[in-house]
């Protein structure tokens, strides 16, 4: 399968998704982190979304590459660029939004958050199939994947910053997909998509539920419901936060 044609299938997922749960076309919606990557922007074309669509995405040079081909898919939408990454860019955001959308960020946001400031968009402005920067986001994973400690610290700092973001912009609905990848597989990196498995059972053991209905949406198109939360907010007060139960987990499996 092509890129191109896996891309629309994923848009043709999301599409049903946002449209099961009754998302307004001209609505506000948050993408996280979509990369070189328009799957969500397809989806929401499908629903003709001609709303308002803040696109967090940090690397300058997917950012200004996502924003020009977002405009294109989405004529009639306003689309905002957002610099920051979570969670400075949670300042910037509105509250009471009609999604958060996080499409496969889950892995990228751990790596983001371990690499110093000159080797982000270093890595992540060339992270495409047919370039150069895959290599050096192989070897950043590889001297990742053998410091464990550093890893269940940034597993425990990406969960708490969607929690915070999710808490602070109150949406409707927030989406989560985490797929395997078969660039991560090509490449020998099975536990990166483990690693993303980890944090999406995290959250939706601890903050989210997904509805009977989205799970057979998901299956019908031959995704496991695993891998994807699509719920309507955050679960009510714990008596401990999602953060603090996955640093206990993360203590005891040490």
């Amino acid at each position: 399968m092509t890129d191109d044609a896996w891309n629309e299938g994923i848009g043709t997922i999301w599409s049903a998704l946002l449209t099961q749960h009754g998302l307004d076309p001209e609505g506000v919606v948050i993408e996280i982190g979509p990369g070189f990557e328009d799957k969500i922007g397809r989806g929401l074309a499908k629903c003709q979304f001609r709303g308002t669509l803040f696109v967090v995405e940090p690397c300058a040079t997917a950012r200004r590459y996502i924003t020009t081909r977002y405009r294109t898919l989405l004529p009639h939408a306003a689309i905002t660029p957002i610099a920051d990454p979570i969670p400075a860019a949670t300042a910037r955001l509105p509250g009471h939004v009609d999604a958060v959308l996080l499409n496969h960020v889950l892995d990228d946001l751990l790596l983001f958050a371990s690499l110093p400031h000159e080797e982000r968009d270093l890595i992540f402005s060339r992270m495409r199939a047919d370039d150069a920067g895959a290599a050096l986001a192989v070897r950043a994973w590889r001297m990742l994947l053998d410091d464990p400690d550093t890893l269940r610290t940034l597993q425990t700092q990406v969960i708490s910053d969607i929690v915070e973001l999710v808490r602070q912009t109150a949406p409707q609905l927030i989406g989560v997909s985490h797929y395997e990848s078969w660039r991560q597989r090509s490449h020998g990196l099975g536990r990166v998509d483990e690693l993303g498995v980890d944090i999406m059972h995290t959250l939706a053991s601890t903050c989210f539920d997904t509805p009977a209905a989205a799970r057979a949406v998901l299956e019908r198109h031959g995704h496991d419901p695993a891998r994807w939360i699509v719920s309507s907010g955050v679960r009510p007060h714990r008596r401990t936060s999602p953060v603090e139960q996955y640093a206990t987990a993360a203590g005891r499996s040490a």
